[in-house]
């Protein structure tokens, strides 16, 4: 992590005396369109957060910190997104991005600001932040699986912990093995196009378990309780369906289907289990 908002850093640095303003014209040269298009897909730059109190579970700090770190964290990395950006589309012309034939887009910003040797520093930074993703999903990813396994929802293997440890060991294999074996897999790619509305499905249900658990279970110990209730859920819940629609929308059919197959699927082996659980 350290070594990929090093790399981050610098690039922001090295850029910012790079930027020129005519390359941000024209601004809204071909409408509003692109941005629309590109809300969904910039919801999965923040889909690493659905997995966090899972793992807040395990730490050891008062709630109400927790609570503020999360967000601030959130607002963090949002705003190093944004620098980020600013900085690639400032550096170099756009139709030069956009012509690159280099497998990094970003490349032809980042050999002007920080020349060849800087290169490899994002480069190294790039793999930085795919392991600290792969790590992210398999501590979070392996709790959602635990907590699935104590509802009796997924076979009991996934909710016993390491006497060692004491992590749910056999849930970290099973998502290690998934994301080695999706790595020489190349057809799984098809998954990664239907991401974005299924994090925006996620997002929805979150939002309305909050109005629903306050309502069902009124005594549920809550240290810490959300300001603006019913108020922020609702406008949560509203403001995703756009987004999800329009997600729905730039999917190819092949895309889609594999998203509706895969719903189904899941409420299935949902219903199933509740029946005879």
């Amino acid at each position: 992590t350290v070594a990929l908002f090093a790399g981050i850093i610098l690039f922001i640095i090295a850029g910012v005396p790079e930027l020129e303003v005519e390359n941000f014209k024209p601004f809204f040269g071909r409408g509003a369109g692109g941005i629309l298009l590109m809300i969904p897909i910039a919801m999965l730059a923040f889909m690493g957060y659905d997995v966090l109190p899972q793992a807040a579970e395990e730490v050891n700090a008062p709630i109400r910190k927790m609570v503020f770190i999360i967000p601030a964290s959130i607002f963090f990395v949002a705003f190093m997104y944004i620098a980020v950006l600013v900085v690639t589309a400032g550096v170099v012309p756009w139709e030069l991005i956009a012509s690159s034939t280099e497998n990094i887009p970003i490349m032809p910003s980042v050999l002007k600001a920080m020349g060849p040797k800087g290169a490899y520093i994002i480069i190294i930074a790039g793999i930085c932040g795919l392991i600290t993703t792969m790590n992210a999903f398999m501590v979070g990813g392996s709790r959602l699986l635990y907590a699935m396994a104590q509802d009796r929802e997924l076979p009991a293997i996934f909710g016993r912990l390491s006497g060692k440890t004491h992590v749910p060991y056999a849930g970290i294999i099973f998502i290690g093995v998934l994301g080695i074996a999706g790595s020489f897999i190349q057809e799984l790619i098809v998954l990664f196009d239907t991401a974005a509305a299924s994090v925006l499905v996620s997002y929805f249900l979150v939002a309305l378990t909050v109005l629903m658990l306050r309502r069902k279970e009124p005594e549920l110990e809550r240290p810490y309780r959300i300001h603006g209730y019913p108020y922020i859920p609702i406008i949560a819940a509203i403001a995703v369906v756009p987004t999800w629609v329009i997600a729905l929308a730039i999917l190819k059919i092949w895309a889609l289907g594999v998203f509706v197959g895969w719903v189904l699927l899941g409420c299935g082996y949902y219903l199933f289990v509740r029946k005879n659980r």
